[in-house]
Parts: structure tokens; sequence; C-alpha cells
């Protein structure tokens, strides 16, 4: 057992409050079982004011910390170079963070986290986990609280790393992580179950149907399982989530989904009896409406989610904005990726969709083109695959291809003397890359300039573009940079003269009229094309094989004609085609910029 006589109980437990302790060999989380460093201080000065600091922050709620601060930071200048600073600089930042000031936050821990290898480090990486994750980069903070699982001791803390898993997992749409570290926070603290069971009531709220009855699946396809208290509480409460959304939404095929799995707690239940109704109703009402246009909301990394939103939010402009008086509605389906593509566009058919929209990477949009194929179903695409068969008889391909764009900028920057570029997207430097150590660029702009690179090709989206073109402005001297489409509508904005960019149509706009997002007007233009091919169509086909099948050709043929003003192509349609021409062309930020 570790020595830690001659030290206060106080002492043993404000350790372990600030994350001082660690679970030893046999996996003790006591407080006796901690090994104390050997002072909290280095002057007895230090270490009492240090002590009288944290016996007020143990005693004090969430609101009553922030009255902490001045304390903190007196302490932290008068004992500069005292290790017991980093403690004082964790306690300070989580402060901050609670007020929202992430940059001061970040700046008063940097020190902290460049400590010895410990507990009051690991305590500073779980505050700067809560940083970053507030920042909008969940995927980092996660990577950065996984190697604190289990290692962080005390009540508050193990509270602190439960919380900020669970947001992290939550933000990052990590459905099944999800569940797994709200799970693991209510096993970890039985003693705070109740608020920690509002908690995860409230984040389940918050997570699509479809991605709830799959976890609902997995666990009840394993009969041989022994949940513990835990696990039971948690798949009643998918239950219960999934049963109110359900009947709140009038949603049938989730009441048939659910009742598929359902425990008999919940069929003998009046919600139970209510679910049984909504599924036969459903089943009864079953139509295919002739103008209704589906679209899939892809799930995937953070770029194909910001795409996915980009292009919802595009759909739902054209459609409102583009509507003239007297216009006959247009009915929007969006559908969540069920994490099978196939399935989803076929549940968007079977509710009544004549023409889908997917595909906005190109994983999806092979699946996207395969599935109109083998369906006889208009699926247009928002990224063109590149390996996409060359006759097409349901599939439209609305995108543009990566490769065209990356050859058209690899071209400019050769003829421009660059000769070695750095690729920065898919295929090259990752976009989701984390820094190499605290404080560091996530891009290394600068050594790259170091080892000859005389440029780079931004290929993915406009946030990562941003990161590297701020890197880029800071060197003294030139570093080219060529502009994906994605990321080209940074060209007016923050670009440096003499940077090139990728543009097709009106994208992406001049010096006076800033862009909105490539995908967002790759929607508008998709949405555009249905309306003027739906127009044409009845507004109701009844439930019938040959009459579908007819009426779904009839949306084919009315897209391949469709003419519409578009805004990513000079061209107003397929043209009888089914892939959308589009010339790119290279666009160059200006040499200055007014007031904006």
């Amino acid at each position: 057992m570790p020595k830690t006589r001659g030290l206060p109980p106080s002492v043993l437990v404000l350790a372990a409050l600030v994350g001082l302790g660690a679970p030893t060999a046999c996996g003790g989380n006591r407080a006796e079982d901690v090994t104390i460093a050997p002072a909290l201080a280095a002057t007895p000065r230090a270490q009492r004011e240090l002590r009288a600091l944290e016996s007020a922050w143990e005693a004090a709620s969430v609101r009553q910390r922030g009255a902490l601060a001045p304390r903190l930071e007196a302490f932290i200048r008068r004992h500069p170079a005292d290790p017991g600073t980093h403690r004082a600089r964790v306690l300070l930042a989580w402060v901050q963070l609670e007020a929202g000031q992430l940059d001061q936050a970040t700046e008063t821990l940097a020190p902290a986290l460049g400590a010895p290898e410990g507990r009051t480090r690991d305590h500073a990486r779980l505050v700067e986990a809560a940083i970053v994750t507030r920042r909008g980069r969940p995927e980092e903070a996660l990577a950065i609280l996984q190697p604190l699982q289990g290692k962080l001791v005390g009540r508050e803390t193990t509270r602190l790393y439960g919380r900020e898993r669970t947001r992290a997992a939550l933000e990052a749409r990590r459905w099944r992580l999800l569940v797994t570290a709200l799970t693991e926070w209510l096993e970890e603290s039985s003693e705070a179950a109740a608020p920690i069971r509002r908690s995860a009531a409230r984040s389940l709220a918050q997570v699509p149907s479809h991605a709830l009855v799959r976890l609902l699946e997995e666990r009840r396809a394993e009969p041989a399982r022994k949940p513990s208290d835990a696990e039971r509480w948690m798949e009643r409460a998918i239950t219960e989530q999934l049963a109110r959304s359900a009947l709140q939404n009038g949603d049938a095929r989730l009441a048939r989904q659910l009742l598929e799995i359902a425990p008999t707690w919940l069929r003998t239940s009046s919600d139970g009896e209510q679910l049984v109704l909504l599924a036969r109703a459903g089943m009864r009402e079953a139509r295919v409406e002739g103008r209704t246009l589906g679209v899939v909301l892809q799930e995937g990394d953070a770029q194909v989610r910001r795409r996915s939103a980009e292009v919802v939010a595009g759909v739902i402009e054209a459609l409102d904005m583009g509507r003239a008086a007297g216009d006959a509605p247009l009915r929007l389906l969006v559908r969540e990726d069920r994490g099978n593509m196939a399935a989803t566009l076929a549940t968007l058919t079977g509710e009544g969709a004549s023409v889908l929209v997917a595909g906005v990477d190109e994983l999806g949009a092979l699946v996207g083109l395969a599935f109109a194929e083998e369906r006889g179903v208009p699926v247009m695409v928002l990224t063109d695959p590149g390996e996409a068969p060359a006759q097409l008889g349901y599939g439209f391909v609305v995108g543009a291809s990566a490769r065209e764009q990356r050859a058209l900028l690899d071209a400019e920057l050769k003829r421009r003397g660059i000769d070695e570029v750095k690729l920065v997207g898919p295929g090259g430097f990752p976009c989701d890359a984390r820094p190499p150590h605290p404080g560091a660029a996530r891009f290394p702009v600068p050594a790259w300039a170091r080892e000859g690179i005389g440029g780079a090709l931004l290929m993915g989206d406009a946030q990562c573009a941003r990161e590297v073109i701020d890197a880029a402005n800071k060197l003294r001297s030139g570093f080219g940079l060529g502009l994906g489409l994605e990321a080209s509508e940074l060209l007016f904005e923050i670009a440096p003269a003499g940077a090139v960019g990728v543009a097709a149509g009106m994208f992406p706009g001049g010096a006076e009229s800033a862009s909105a997002p490539w995908y967002d007007l790759l929607g508008r233009d998709a949405a555009r094309l249905a309306r003027a091919a739906l127009s044409v169509l009845p507004e109701n086909t009844d439930v019938d094989g040959e009459a579908v099948r007819a009426h779904l050709e009839r949306a084919r043929d009315a897209l391949r004609s469709a003419r519409t003003p578009l805004e990513t192509t000079d061209a107003d349609g397929f043209g009888g085609t089914q892939r959308l021409a589009r010339q790119l062309r290279i666009a160059e930020a200006p040499a200055a910029r007014g007031a904006r």
C-alpha cells in the first residue's frame, strides 16, 4: 500500500478531486489506494495556499467556483515557477471554460499540458478535451479522452470525464459510443444516478430514431448477454424514447420497427396499444405521391455530415424561395442515412418520393447510382464518383469530379512554377489531423515550406482550408495555394493574393458578393431540376406495380429534359443526357480587398 502517513486526510481527497490520483495495479479507486505526489507545492507557503484553494473548490458549487478565479490568478502570479501552479491552472481553466471564455482557458491551460506525465497532466488533458469540444471539434476531443479512460480518480473528476465524453460523442454523432459512454458513466457514478439518468434521457432525445433502433436490435441479438443494471436501464430508456418519438410524430414505420423488437412490458402498456394502432393505420395509408422529392441526409465523417447539412439547407431554400405564386406544392422528404444507403433510398421511395437526391461523397454516389439502375428510380448524386458507368438508365450526376478539379489546379500551379505541392484533404494530409503537441498548429505549413514544398492543394472543405490559409498567410515567403470547389468559397474572403481556386457557373461569386457553400448550391440546383421535372407529373399515383413503374419512368424522362436557371453551371439542365455539363475554370484571389 502506498505511503500516505503524514498527509492530512483532506489532502488525499483534494488530490483525487483535481485528478492527482490514479488506479492501482489491482484497479482500486479508493482515496487511500492513491499514490500521492511527495508535495503539492514546492514551498510551505505555496502548499498552504493551494490546499486552501482546493478546499474552497471542493466546497463550492459550479456557479460559486467562478468567484475563485481572482484567487487562482493571484496564486499563479505569486508562484509562477512552483509545480503547484500547474494544478491551479487546471482549476482556473475549468472556471474560464464554464464561463465560456475559451481563449482564456486555452491560454491558462497550456503550461499545465506541458507538465511532467502524471495525474495533473491527465486532468489538464480532460480540460483540454472540454475546450476542444466547445470549439466544434468533438472527434479530436474523443481522441484526447480515450487514453484517460480508467486513469482519473475522484467523484468530481469521474463526473466531469463522463460528462465530457458524452458531450463529445453526441456532438460527433457517434451514437454507439454515446450509449456506451452513458452506460459506463452510470456504472461508475451509481451514487449520482438520478442526474446522470436525466442527462442520458436528454441525450437520447437527440439521437436519430433509426440509430436507436439499430442499437436496440444489436443488444437484443445477444441472448446470452447478462446486462448490468445500468445496461438494463439504458435499454428501457432507448425503448421509451423510440415510443415517444413514434407517437409524437405519427411515424407508422418506426412504430412497426419498434413493435418487432419490443419487450413485453411495452406491448402490454398503453403506449404499446397506441403503437399497434399507429402501425396498422400507416399500412393502410401507403401511397406513392407523384410530386415528391426525397433527400438522403448522409452520415459519415465530419466532412460528409457537413456536406449533407449544406445540401438539405440548399434544397429547402430553393423550394421555398423559387416557388412562384400558383405553383403546385412539391412535397419534400428528408431521411437520415440508416447506415445502409440503399435501405434509406428504398425507404424514401416507399414513402412516395419520385426523384431522390443522395451521394455527397464518392462512395455514396456509387451506391446511389447502383440503386437507381437496380430499382428503376431517378437518383441525382451530388458527387461525380468518376467510376460511374458511361451509360446511365436512371442515375443522374449533378456534382463535379474531384479528379478534374485536382488536374486543373495541378496544371495551373505548374504553370506558375510550383511543381511540388502538398495535398490536403481526401487521399492526402487529413483534415482531421491532430496537432503533434499541445499548442501546435494542426497543419505544419512552415515545415512544408522548409522542406521545399511550394504550395498546397486544398481539396477538403472550407473549415479545413481556412486553417491552412491562416498558416500560409503568416509565412514571410510566398506559398502557392490551389483551392478545390468546396474551399473556393474562401477565395474572395481570406485567400492571399495569387491563390487560385476552381470556379463553375456563378460559384464562387466575386470580391463584392460572397458565395454560399458549394454543396448548398448543388442542393439548390438539384431542387430546381426536381421541381421543373415533377411539375409535369400528376400529383398522386395509387400504389400499383405497373402504375408506379410507369410513373417513375415519366419522372426520369422529365428530369432529362427539365430546363431551369442553375448556379453551379452555365447549363440550364441535363440537355437530354444524365450528366450535368459543367465547365470548370480557374479563378484567382484579388490582390487587395476593400472593407467587407
